[in-house]
């Protein structure tokens, strides 16, 4: 196995404390797309936009190249560099074309140490994968969501390939160059006894891998109400002050 069991956030944190005020943040998330391929059940997409928009205010659109452009320009009048610059957000990144010019246009800016993408991987083919290589992406976070067709049926109500799912991130992988893959699971995602079989998956298509704990995040969302709030998504315990003591911590390192 070459892949490390480790969560795929930063697990080395900084005492913002000591560290404030900043003149350059550390990590900024950017939304290439609010549009999403999905409906998982345990998210607001399950909802449907009509809902959403109902219950949120929120209208999905797909951020243009010139809003892009003004932002990486703003970007560079910071004082250094970004930790980390994510094109992820509420929806499938890859649903906008551009993403690797998007990637292509803040490294060449030099506007982060790190680019960083989360993606269902549903859309990434084998011509995408290079592209966003090429572009100089650095980490590709991704979202399993089932190990089986049927599964992905059942939690995204989306018709996909597993093995197709799998064919091309093991391309992705051993084209990867620069770039780590990183590949996480939901608990909820995996049938009973099924945790050896999706280390035993992507242990060789992968760098890190983990498997997170479900936790409600959207109010609405019938599936939330059904998940303990005892831990966290890795599984850590919370402790009381445990939220006050965490707002003091930011990513630093992978």
């Amino acid at each position: 196995m070459t892949s490390e069991i480790k969560p795929i956030c930063g697990v080395n944190r900084v005492k913002l404390a000591d560290v404030v005020p900043l003149d350059t943040p550390f990590t900024i998330y950017l939304f290439p797309t609010t549009y999403c391929n999905f409906k998982c059940n345990y998210c607001a997409h399950s909802l449907g936009i009509e809902k959403m928009k109902e219950k949120y205010g929120f209208k999905p659109e797909t951020m243009s190249m010139e809003t892009y452009n003004k932002i990486i320009q703003q970007l560079k009048e910071f004082p250094n560099k970004l930790k980390v610059l994510s094109l992820t957000g509420q929806g499938e990144p890859l649903i906008n074309k551009n993403l690797p010019h998007m990637i292509s246009i803040a490294k060449e800016a030099g506007v982060a140490e790190r680019i960083e993408i989360i993606t269902n991987a549903s859309l990434l083919s084998n011509s995408v994968s290079n592209q966003l290589i090429d572009a100089g992406l650095d980490v590709i976070r991704i979202s399993i969501q089932g190990l089986t067709s049927a599964k992905y049926r059942d939690i995204c109500r989306y018709n996909l390939d597993f093995d197709e799912l799998v064919s091309n991130i093991k391309y992705f992988y051993q084209n990867r160059k620069q770039c780590k893959v990183y590949v996480k699971i939901m608990d909820i995602s995996l049938e009973k006894g099924e945790d050896k079989k999706f280390y035993d998956i992507f242990s060789n298509i992968s760098d890190r891998m983990f498997i997170e704990q479900c936790k409600p995040v959207y109010d609405g969302v019938e599936y939330g109400r059904k998940i303990s709030t005892v831990t966290d998504r890795y599984g850590r315990v919370h402790k009381k002050g445990s939220m006050s003591i965490a707002i003091l911590y930011v990513r630093n390192i992978p």
